[in-house]
């Protein structure tokens, strides 16, 4: 539970300097006592925040990083509190590249971290993004395969779409995406969709 940071918080972007730029964010959070759940705290309880950006533009090269650190949470009590209470720090961190390649972009992508899942309980997890997109005209393919692992168990995302623009902001669409959750039980999805996309 952070978001609160956005509307409590302290945030730096740097100027571009040679195509690298920095953004910092902290939000002090509360942990304060307060006699009963129905009673306000003057600070809305919520866990510390701090967040790390850095990122590079160069020609046709993008790449970002973040890394979000979210401290201990102990109380519950007064509105805004955390449920269950006691949740452990947690932290995330990703890896994001484009490049492209006259019509072809490609896109790599990793997470690492450690998320709650219950009070006093966390899972660690990391996964890994790759697509392709191609742009020739009116039309445009795109593709993706997504891995996730967690809690022993691997999933893993694959989509498929071909986009017709009609305008700069209308699209007609035709997509496949298949999902495997990686567990012995049969979750298993797959989907085909037929669309009309509007942007504003």
């Amino acid at each position: 539970m952070t978001s609160t940071r956005y509307i409590r918080s302290a945030k730096y972007t740097s100027p571009t300097f040679n195509g690298f730029k920095v953004t910092a964010l902290y939000a002090p959070g509360n942990d304060q006592t307060a006699a009963a759940t129905s009673t306000a705290l003057s600070v809305q309880n919520n866990r510390q925040v701090t967040e790390l950006g850095l990122s590079y533009s160069a020609g046709n090269l993008n790449v970002v990083y973040a890394n979000l650190q979210q401290a201990k949470q102990t109380n519950t009590n007064g509105y805004y509190g955390v449920a269950g209470g006691n949740y452990v720090a947690t932290n995330a961190n990703v890896l994001g590249v484009n490049y492209k390649f006259g019509n072809l972009t490609a896109y790599a992508g990793m997470g690492s971290g450690t998320q709650v899942t219950a009070a006093s309980s966390e899972v660690t997890q990391s996964q890994s993004r790759y697509a392709l997109k191609y742009s020739a005209g009116k039309v445009d393919l795109i593709g993706q395969y997504t891995q996730v692992e967690a809690s022993g168990q691997t999933q893993k995302f694959t989509g498929a779409r071909a986009d017709y623009n009609l305008s700069k902001t209308a699209a007609a669409y035709i997509g496949y995406e298949s999902y495997d959750s990686g567990s012995t039980a049969a979750n298993q999805l797959n989907i085909v969709s037929v669309g009309l996309r509007k942007s504003f």
